[in-house]
C-alpha cells in the first residue's frame, strides 16, 4: 500500500456497532553515540550517531514510518551517506517537520529530519514475514576481465563474482554478475598504495559485505590483507580499515599461494618462510601468525614457491623450497618431521588423494610424487593411472611460478596442467571412485593458460577457470565441456528477498529462522520441490541440501542456526526435470526473527545562532533536542500503534548562545487506558503464537467494556 501521505492521520474513531480498532503505545527509543559510547552532553565540533528504533508489534501488512527531528540551532546533517535505514524502505528529508520528500535538499543546512517509510508483513513482536520470488540460475560460459591484464583466481560473493590482477603495479579488483557477465561496475576498480604478488588470491567476508585481498602494502613495506568494501554495490570502496599487515615484506612478491579453513587465511611469507594467518570474522591477523617452517638452500632466488593447501581436516598441508609437511592450527605446531622435498621448486601446491567412499588417504605433491598423511608421515597412496598421467604431462614451464590451484568436487579431483609450454588449455578429472580418469570427460582447451580451477559454490558440476589470458570461464564438471549447462533447472531466492535487514547493524538482520512455506504453482508438488540452503558466502550447509517440505509445502527452519547460515543465505530449489517457466513461477513465505527497525544517521555539532560568531577554540552550543516517532498502519488504514521517545543533550556555555527549538513531530490520538487485569501494561503485551495481536486485543476488549458502563477513554492531546 501506499505509505506517504498517511502517517499524520487524524484520531482513531471508534465505531459503537462493533470492536473497535484501539492504537498501542510502541516503545520507540532514541540514542545518540559519540564513538561508540553514549553521550548526554555536546560541545562545538563534535561528532554524534543517532539511532531511532521502534518494535512492530502488531500483525498483519503493517505500514511503518520511522522518523527523526532535531534542533537545527545545535545540531546538522552533513552527510546523507551517513543515513541507514531498513533494507527496501524509502528515505524522506524534511526541513519543517510537517512536509516531507524523498528528494535531498539542496542546501543541507535547512534538514531538520529524515523519516524511514517501509510496508512490513509482521507475525508480532520482532517476528517478520517476506515473499521470495524466483530467480532461474543461470551461468555464462566465460568473459574477458576488463580494463586489461590477467587474473589468478575467481572468488564468489552472493550473484558475483571477483578477480584480482596478479602481479600489478595496484590493486585492481574486475566484478562481473555471475548469471549474464555483465561487468559490475563498467571496468575495473583500483586502489593505489597496494600491489599483487604472483598469487592474488581473495576471500569473501559475507559479514562485512567485503573482499579481503592478499597484497603489499607499499608505504609500510608489509605484506597483509586489503579490505575492499562492497556493501554499496554501485560504489566500491577500501573499507574504514583498509589494511591488516601481516608480515614485514621484501617486496610485493613475497606472499604465496594461500588457502582458507573456515574463517582463517593461511599464507606463506617466502622472505621469511613463517605461514601467516589472517581470521576474515576478527578482520585481524590470528593469534598464532608467524609460525616458522623448515626451509634451507634458494636465498638467491626471486621465486621460492612456497605453497599451501588444505583438504577439510583441519590441517595446513605446506611446501617450501625444499622441504614439506603438515601444520595443525590447533595445536600451533607441525603434525610430524619436515621431509625433504626430492624435486625442488616445480611443484603445484599439495592436492588430495581419496578413497572410494571420500576419505582423504594422503596430500601429494604434482612433480615429486611425494604423499603425506595427517600426521606428517610419507604414504604411497597415489593411484597408478593418475600417477602414470602426471608423468606424462610435466607441469608447463610458464606454469611453474604462478598455477597449480586444483579443484575437488563429487569425489574427483581436477587438474590444470597444459600439453605443451604455450597452451596450457586443458583440464584432467580424476575419478576416486572408479580409480581412473573421469568417464566421459574431456576438458579440452576450456581455460586459457589456466592458473586456477574454483568450483561453483551453487551450481552444482560447474567449475571456473582464471589463467593468463584473463579470460574468465566456465566448463561442465561432468562432460569437461565447456559452460555449465544444468541436469535440470535450479531458482533461488537471494537473501535481500529471503531477510531484509530491519536493524542497522547487519548483525540483527536475523536473529532466528522459523519456516519456508512454498507457493507452489499448479504442475508441481511438493514432494518435488529439493530444497537447498547456501550460507552467506554461497556455500550448502551441511544437513541442508535437497531437504523436502511437507505435504503442506512448509519447511521447519527452527534447527537451523544463524551461525550455520550467516545472515545472507540464499534459499535453492530444484523439482527435477521440468519446465524452468514453471519452476520460476515458484514462490515462497520465510518467516523469521529480527531486531526492531531502525534509522540511523550521523549529525555534527555547531551553534547555528543569530547574532553570534564562535571565536578560535569556542567550544559554545545550544543544547540539542531530538525527537523520534514511530507509526504503524494496518491494511486498512487504522493506525494501530504510535510511539515517540525524545533526548535533550546539554550544550556548552548555553548562557552565551541563542535557545534551541524543536519544531515535533505530530502523532495520532493514542489510546492510553489504563492497566490490564492482569495487572501489566498493554505495551507489555506481545503476540499469541496465532499470529493475533493480544495487546490490541485486550485493548479492544477493555475499550468495549468502557464504553458498555458508559465510561471515556483518556486520550493523548496533540502536540
Amino acid at each position: 500500500m501506499n505509505l506517504k501521505g498517511k502517517f499524520l492521520a487524524a484520531s482513531i474513531v471508534v465505531a459503537l456497532v462493533a470492536l473497535p480498532t484501539v492504537a498501542m503505545a510502541a516503545d520507540t527509543t532514541v540514542a545518540v553515540t559519540k564513538e561508540g559510547a553514549a553521550v548526554t552532553a555536546i560541545q562545538s565540533g563534535d561528532a554524534i550517531k543517532v539511532t531511532s528504533s521502534s518494535p512492530i508489534d502488531a500483525s498483519g501488512s503493517i505500514s511503518q514510518s520511522l522518523a527523526s527531528v532535531w534542533s537545527k540551532e545545535s545540531l546538522h546533517l552533513t552527510d546523507p551517506a551517513s543515513i541507514v535505514l531498513p533494507e527496501g524502505w524509502t528515505l524522506e528529508y524534511t526541513t519543517d517537520s510537517e512536509t516531507w520528500s524523498a528528494e535531498v535538499p539542496a542546501d543541507l543546512t535547512t534538514v531538520t529530519g529524515v523519516r524511514a517509510v517501509g510496508d512490513v508483513s509482521s507475525n508480532g513482536k520482532n517476528l517478520f514475514e517476506t515473499k521470495a520470488n524466483s530467480q532461474v540460475v543461470v551461468t555464462q560460459s566465460n568473459f574477458q576481465g576488463s580494463s586489461g591484464g590477467d587474473g589468478f583466481s575467481v572468488t564468489f560473493g552472493g550473484d558475483r563474482v571477483y578477480n584480482v590482477f596478479h602481479h600489478d603495479s595496484l590493486l585492481r579488483v574486475d566484478c562481473h554478475v555471475k548469471s549474464t557477465g555483465a561487468s559490475c561496475y563498467e571496468g575495473a576498480t583500483s586502489f593505489t598504495g597496494y600491489q599483487t604478488g604472483r598469487y592474488s588470491e581473495a576471500y569473501w567476508d559475507a559479514t562485512r559485505q567485503a573482499l579481503w585481498v592478499q597484497a603489499y602494502q607499499i608505504s609500510s613495506a608489509k605484506s597483509g590483507m586489503v579490505c575492499v568494501d562492497y556493501s554499496d554495490k554501485a560504489h566500491p570502496k577500501l573499507c574504514a580499515t583498509a589494511f591488516v599487515p601481516l608480515e614485514t615484506s621484501r617486496g610485493q612478491f613475497d606472499m604465496e599461494t594461500s588457502t582458507r579453513i573456515e574463517n582463517k587465511v593461511y599464507v606463506i611469507n617466502q622472505k621469511t618462510w613463517n605461514l601467516l594467518c589472517f581470521d576474515i570474522a576478527a578482520g585481524a591477523a590470528c593469534a598464532n601468525s608467524g609460525f616458522a617452517l623448515p626451509n634451507s638452500g634458494a636465498a638467491a632466488n626471486n621465486y621460492y614457491w612456497g605453497r599451501v593447501s588444505s583438504a577439510g581436516d583441519g590441517k595446513v598441508y605446506w611446501a617450501t623450497w625444499n622441504k614439506m609437511g603438515c601444520y595443525d592450527p590447533a595445536t600451533n605446531a607441525l603434525c610430524g618431521t619436515e621431509l625433504t622435498i626430492s624435486n625442488t621448486a616445480a611443484q603445484f601446491p599439495m592436492f588430495p588423494v581419496r578413497n572410494a567412499a571420500g576419505v582423504l588417504q594422503g596430500m601429494c605433491l604434482f612433480s615429486s610424487k611425494q604423499c603425506i598423511n595427517s600426521s606428517g608421515a610419507l604414504v604411497d597412496v597415489l593411484p597408478t593411472a593418475l600417477s602414470t598421467w602426471m608423468t606424462a604431462h610435466a607441469i608447463p614451464e610458464w606454469n611453474t611460478n604462478d598455477a597449480g590451484i586444483w579443484a575437488e568436487q563429487n569425489n574427483k579431483i581436477y587438474l590444470p596442467v597444459g600439453p605443451s609450454d604455450s597452451a596450457g588449455n586443458d583440464v584432467y578429472c580424476f575419478d576416486f571412485k572408479t580409480a581412473a580418469a573421469c568417464d566421459g570427460f574431456s576438458g579440452s582447451a576450456v581455460g586459457g593458460e589456466i592458473y586456477a580451477i574454483i568450483p561453483d559454490p551453487s551450481i552444482p558440476n560447474c567449475m571456473w577457470t582464471n589463467g593468463n589470458k584473463g579470460q574468465l570461464t566456465t566448463f561442465n564438471g561432468k562432460t569437461g565441456l565447456a559452460g555449465c549447462s544444468l541436469d535440470y533447472p535450479i531458482v533461488e531466492m537471494p537473501y535481500s528477498a529471503v531477510a531484509p535487514r530491519m536493524a542497522c547493524n547487519e548483525s540483527g538482520r536475523v536473529l532466528t529462522w522459523d519456516t519456508i512455506t512454498f507457493n507452489i504453482p499448479d504442475g508441481l508438488t511438493a514432494s518435488q520441490l529439493k530444497v537447498t540452503i547456501l550460507d552467506s558466502n554461497g556455500a550448502p550447509i551441511e544437513g541442508w541440501t535437497d531437504v523436502s517440505p511437507n505435504a503442506k509445502g512448509v519447511l521447519d527452519m527452527n534447527s537451523l542456526t544463524v551461525e550455520s547460515t550467516g545472515t545472507k543465505p540464499t534459499i535453492q530449489v530444484n523439482a527435477g526435470i521440468v519446465e524452468e517457466a514453471l519452476l520460476s513461477q515458484l514462490t515462497a513465505n520465510v518467516k523469521f526473527e529480527a531486531e526492531d527497525p531502525q534509522l540511523c544517521f550521523d549529525l555534527n555539532v555547531l551553534p547555528s545562532c543569530p547574532d553570534f560568531t564562535p571565536t578560535a577554540g569556542d567550544l559554545s552550543v545550544p543544547d540539542g533536542l531530538i525527537q523520534s516517532a514511530a507509526i504503524s498502519t494496518s491494511s486498512a488504514g487504522k493506525t494501530v500503534a504510535a510511539g515517540e521517545a525524545d533526548i535533550t543533550l546539554t550544550g556548552t556555555n548555553t548562557e552565551t548562545v541563542c535557545a534551541a527549538s524543536l519544531a515535533r513531530m505530530a502523532l495520532p490520538d493514542l489510546e492510553e487506558p489504563d492497566t490490564d487485569t492482569t495487572g501489566g501494561t498493554t505495551d507489555d503485551k506481545e503476540l499469541a503464537d496465532t499470529g493475533a495481536d493480544s495487546g490490541i486485543a485486550a485493548l479492544a476488549v477493555l475499550a468495549l467494556m468502557m464504553l458498555a458502563a458508559g465510561s471515556v477513554l483518556v486520550t493523548r492531546t496533540k502536540r
